[in-house]
């Protein structure tokens, strides 16, 4: 379970899609917090992995973009049909 201490964060973890959900002061966006969410296998943002926004509404809007792809499982198992 991700435990952000932010409820809407905290929700979003709860997405099926999302694997892990953490902040860094990484001085990415200036002073300001920077949002990332690990995606779980299968799902894909930009053709990446992981999302990286500077608010939690930007956040939301980059997970409303992510679409399925194959998994390296499901693929080596519809080989093998």
């Amino acid at each position: 379970m991700n435990r952000t201490g932010r409820k809407s964060l905290d929700r979003m973890g709860r997405d099926p899609r999302v694997e892990e959900i953490w902040i860094e002061y990484d001085g990415c966006f200036g002073s300001k917090p920077s949002y990332w969410v690990s995606l779980t296998d299968g799902w894909l943002w930009e053709e990446c992995v992981t999302l990286h926004e500077p608010t939690i509404k930007r956040l939301y809007g980059a997970l409303s973009q992510v679409y399925r792809r194959q998994t390296l499982r499901e693929a080596f198992l519809k080989g093998g049909e």
